[in-house]
């Protein structure tokens, strides 16, 4: 992503734009329409009861499962849609996890993102009876979206917009946000599932940057007088499931202000879902002696009215508990309902201690020793200490910044190994409790000082990410406004052998070449001399990737001698190269190809490197011929690609 107020592109401004927030609790809309002065709020249509539906700015990223008596009935259309057979979206599905928790499907977006498990695989509800139909966390996400797609057509026709179907017509138009730190993998399914949906040619954007944008909608023509050279802005993002930190850095090149995204944090499991759980179990060692054991039902509505209690003692400081009730099942089913209460004692003492603990800057999270067997599911966070992971965000953004020479303007608030960041912007449904706000931004000014640090306002949290997405995409499509560069913090390398004669006991090493050097901007294609290198085919091949931190220096195409010793070895990328026809030099006509199997085949290829907007290097290997008149090689149609992420490493 560039950063200029200078037009970016020739491609035309979509009439509507469309900025949709997958969250892991919530989903949320908007749209940006040509001339508006700020994105509009969709009110997302969807099913409040048998028969009943009801519209919403946000819409509960759960999903029900009807039984086959229920779908026979087709009690949950809406008014797009009769099918019987779809899962139901939004408010139902989520008051139903109070009820029959083995039938609703929540957090798909954090078992979108689990790699231990095949994600397109039926596995959701993850505890849900064997006799009940399930989905994959790819499919649900695609119901959701397709959900949010069809919601957004039904609201601008009962708005009176003239043209309904320019919601997201255009390329470039749709923006889908995801976590920053989402592997490459659940951004590639996080696409796919937009595509299934109906959503052609999406963008992705990580949500910090959304909830950045969002602001930026409301100071786009005074930002520069709010921030000046050498400020940093975090964005503190904290919602159902996950937590992601992002720095922001205000810099000035020729006289012009700059933003850049400098950092990103590691990708935490840990938010509201973690502080649901953890005050249900409090309020579960709070029954009566002589109770039952609650069964996974049971826990399931416990930690669904849990969440309820949070927000009303959050919200309402004179509240001093809330009541919990909770059904028997079963042979118990005649027998009376269990009750129990969470105190704001338990909110102290849980969310504030727990949660959000008073630490040093120094501090860093708990590592949890692993058994030798644990159970199947979600990676969460080992430490559920969210100031303990923010502390080590910062510590680990300072040794970043003093590596960087473009960064030198920061490196004062770097000192010590802790950044310090001169302005915080809170975002997420956490931190719409002023008092989990309040403690944030008092543990940050401590960690700060002497230097003073300031909190952004003027956006609405429940709908920040998906305002900023709608502005994001009407800016990208117009090619002008208020960019965020996204650049990388490390050089990277592929290794190559090195031509020498053999030479008894001396292996010749592996050269790296640099082809993304430190500080290339996201979105762009990269420049690498026109060098032929010799391609093994016919067999499976492993591409070596390295990588460095200390290397500003190294330019595109520049080698270093010895990689395993100067550079930082990456996971390999390994692929079969299927011979390619034989050609002539000079000429088109086929010689003929080697059989495959038969051994390898040397192919001159030229490389090409291009880094993608959200952070994946693809590299393109094209076949290359001599001409031998003129010795200068040209391309043909033969090529390989491969692709691996820059954002794996963090710094």
């Amino acid at each position: 992503m560039s950063a200029s107020s200078t037009p970016q592109s020739q491609s035309p401004t979509p009439s509507i734009a469309l900025g949709i927030d997958l969250g892991t609790s919530n989903t949320t809309a908007c749209i940006a329409q040509e001339g508006a002065v700020a994105p509009r709020a969709i009110s997302v249509r969807q099913v409040q009861g048998p028969g009943v539906t009801t519209a919403s700015t946000l819409l509960p990223s759960v999903l029900y499962l009807p039984t086959t008596a229920e779908s026979a009935t087709a009690p949950f259309a809406l008014p797009w849609s009769h099918a019987t057979d779809e899962p139901v979206v939004g408010q139902f599905a989520r008051d139903q996890e109070a009820r029959t928790p083995d039938r609703v499907i929540r957090s798909a977006k954090s078992w979108l993102c689990n790699p231990a498990i095949d994600r397109r695989a039926p596995v959701l509800p993850w505890h849900g009876a064997d006799d009940i139909e399930k989905l994959s966390p790819f499919e649900a996400s695609r119901a959701i979206l397709a959900h949010v797609r069809r919601a957004s057509h039904q609201w601008a026709t009962d708005e009176g917009l003239s043209d309904p179907g320019a919601i997201g017509a255009n390329a470039g138009s749709i923006v889908v946000t995801v976590p920053a730190s989402f592997d490459e993998v659940a951004r590639q399914l996080t696409y796919d599932a937009a595509v299934a949906a109906g959503l052609p040619s999406c963008t992705l954007l990580e949500e910090p940057q959304a909830a950045f944008y969002a602001w930026l909608s409301h100071h786009e023509s005074d930002w520069r007088k709010v921030v000046k050279p050498g400020d940093t802005l975090m964005v503190c993002d904290v919602g159902g499931g996950t937590a992601d930190f992002s720095l922001i850095a205000v810099l000035e090149e020729q006289g012009e202000l700059v933003l850049s995204r400098i950092a990103v944090g590691d990708h935490i499991l840990l938010g509201g879902d973690n502080i649901d759980l953890a005050l249900a179990y409090r309020a579960r060692s709070r029954l009566p002696s002589g109770s039952a054991e609650l069964d996974p039902w049971q826990m399931g509505v416990l930690t669904a009215l849990a969440q309820t209690a949070k927000e009303r003692l959050l919200s309402d400081p004179e509240l001093a508990s809330f009541t919990i009730t909770i059904p028997t099942r079963g042979a118990n089913l005649f027998a009376a309902p269990l009750e129990v209460s969470v105190t704001r004692a338990d909110i102290e003492e849980i969310v504030l201690g727990g949660f959000f603990p008073i630490v040093e800057r120094t501090a860093v999270p708990a590592q949890r020793k692993s058994a030798s067997l644990t159970d199947f599911g979600l990676p969460y966070a080992a430490d559920p200490a969210l100031t303990r992971h923010l502390a080590a965000f910062l510590a680990r953004s300072a040794t970043l910044v003093e590596q960087t020479p473009s960064l030198a303007s920061l490196r004062e608030r770097a000192a010590g190994g802790f950044m310090r960041p001169s302005a915080v912007l809170f975002n997420g449904g956490v931190f719409n409790s002023d008092t989990l706000r309040e403690r944030v931004l008092s543990l940050l000014r401590d960690w700060v000082a002497p230097f003073p640090l300031e909190e952004l306002h003027g956006i609405d949290r429940s709908q920040a990410v998906s305002v900023g997405a709608a502005w994001y995409a009407r800016l990208k499509a117009s090619g002008t406004g208020v960019r965020v560069r996204s650049a990388t913090t490390k050089s990277f390398y592929i290794g190559v052998d090195s031509s020498l004669p053999a030479v008894p006991g001396f292996i010749p090493p592996l050269k790296g070449l640099c082809i993304a050097p430190r500080g290339v901007e996201e979105g762009n294609d990269i420049t690498l001399p026109a060098k032929t290198f010799s391609l093994a085919s016919g067999e499976e091949v492993q591409f070596r990737l390295f990588a460095s931190a200390d290397r500003p220096d190294d330019r595109a195409g520049d080698e270093v001698s010895d990689a395993e010793r100067l550079l930082d070895e990456l996971a390999p990328v390994s692929a079969t190269i299927n011979p390619p026809a034989i050609r002539s030099a000079g000429t088109d006509k086929i010689e003929g190809s080697a059989p495959f199997g038969s051994g390898p085949t040397r192919i001159p290829v030229q490389l090409h490197t291009r880094l993608t907007e959200l952070g994946l290097l693809e590299i393109t290997l094209r076949q290359t011929t001599t001409n031998e008149t003129t010795a200068n090689p040209t391309t043909t149609a033969d090529s390989w690609h491969l692709a691996f992420a820059t954002r794996s490493e963090r710094p």
